[in-house]
């Protein structure tokens, strides 16, 4: 299936607030020594636009295997419904 909007509420969006969150543990990440951190991605846009969440997933998994990655982190939200 194709990807999904997200979690949202009370005018906020799951990318918007996903990509934030990133910006800031890059930040905090980067001031120890030794560590470089790699973002797969500069703005809250989608790397692979129209593909399947899984797709998305698997890609930047590969794509940071391919760098030599210790550690891959995929930051998500998820929706309380009431």
């Amino acid at each position: 299936p194709p990807r999904g909007p997200g979690a949202g509420g009370n005018g906020l969006r799951e990318e918007e607030l996903t990509f934030k969150v990133a910006q800031y543990c890059k930040q905090a990440l980067e001031q120890y020594q030794g560590v470089t951190v790699y973002m797969d991605r500069d703005s809250i846009s989608c790397k692979y636009p129209g593909q399947s969440t899984s797709y998305c997933l698997n890609q930047r998994i590969k794509d940071a295997a391919a760098l030599g990655a210790a550690v891959f982190v995929d930051i998500h939200f998820n929706r309380r419904y009431r």
